[in-house]
């Protein structure tokens, strides 16, 4: 029998529940084990694992250090991290977004604050956006912690981000109007096969769809014209990475006018996709939403151990 590790942080351990995908998995001869990376120290080490995934319920932003300590352990332990550790190290800093763009894909106005920036050096770098209104949230972060919607000519705003500045790096991006109506696509890939795709959403005014601000989620079918046009964005998304053969993906797009020039696909409403995120470390996967969702990912973990264990 095979041996997978679902990696958690220890604070986590309450709401943690993969219970449908750990069954699939048992009858693909598969037994999962759930281990928090901050505390738990497996007898015999994370060597002994088939295969270690690192799942929504591992938290990181406050123990990052940690965090790329615990990767670097596991590659020079030879242990099977997917996705790998150089994925993870590209892919958990949002400045990624940018490299992506050099490539032709399509995101919101983007800059960096640096960490320790002054008022001028905001300033400038905003300045450089030509938006009125933007969405500024760490460069390393998840969940929606620290993300605030600001505007260009308010000064407790700039105060806010030379204040958020102090503590880390930031990303300060265009605020894109239509996703408080048609939300965010998130579509799930493994083994770089297209499975499955969730709208989410919030009805309460919050432009923040995690679930912490009110967010909820459905799930879409994508076969109508605007969703083959997401799903063509999605797999251009994939390809224009630095890295193929990942195990799971979640490319997260919403839906824009499109600015002047610009040369890309029109859905029937005259909306374009814009890349939000790519989520390839311990993104949620919605698997929740169907069976076939729950039969795929586990059929994921079952090729990847034996093309791990071919290696």
């Amino acid at each position: 029998m095979n041996l997978v590790a679902f990696v958690i942080s220890s604070s986590d351990r309450d709401w943690f529940d993969y219970g449908e995908v750990i069954s699939e998995l048992g009858k693909r001869d598969i037994e999962a084990e759930i281990v928090a990376f901050d505390e738990d120290t497996p007898e015999d080490g994370w060597e002994k694992y088939d295969l270690i995934i690192p799942t929504p319920a591992l938290s990181y932003t406050t123990q990052y250090q940690r965090l790329l300590k615990w990767i670097s352990h596991l590659e020079n332990v030879g242990a099977a991290l997917t996705n790998p550790g150089p994925v993870i190290r590209w892919n958990i800093d949002k400045s990624y977004l940018l490299s992506l763009k050099e490539k032709g894909i399509n995101i919101p106005q983007t800059c960096v604050v640096k960490l320790g920036s002054t008022l001028d050096e905001v300033i400038m770098q905003i300045d450089s956006l030509g938006c009125k209104e933007m969405v500024v949230k760490p460069a390393v972060g998840a969940s929606g912690k620290d993300t605030y919607r600001v505007m260009v000519d308010s000064k407790a705003d700039l105060e806010n981000i030379l204040r958020l500045a102090t503590k880390q790096e930031l990303l300060v991006q265009e605020f894109i109007p239509e996703i408080m109506t048609c939300g965010e696509f998130s579509l799930i890939f493994f083994n770089g096969v297209y499975s499955h795709c969730v709208r989410k959403f919030n009805l309460t005014g919050d432009f923040r769809i995690q679930g912490g601000y009110g967010g909820k989620f459905e799930q879409m079918a994508l076969d109508d014209e605007e969703g083959c046009i997401i799903k063509s964005f999605a797999e251009k998304v994939l390809q224009a990475a630095p890295f193929q053969n990942l195990m799971y993906a979640r490319v997260d797009v919403t839906l824009a006018r499109p600015r002047a020039g610009d040369d890309t696909l029109l859905t029937p409403t005259g909306t374009t996709p814009v890349l939000m995120e790519l989520e390839l470390f311990e993104p949620a996967l919605f698997t929740g939403i169907s069976k076939v969702a729950v039969e795929r990912y586990a059929d994921a973990i079952l090729r990847r151990i034996k093309a791990t264990s071919q290696i």
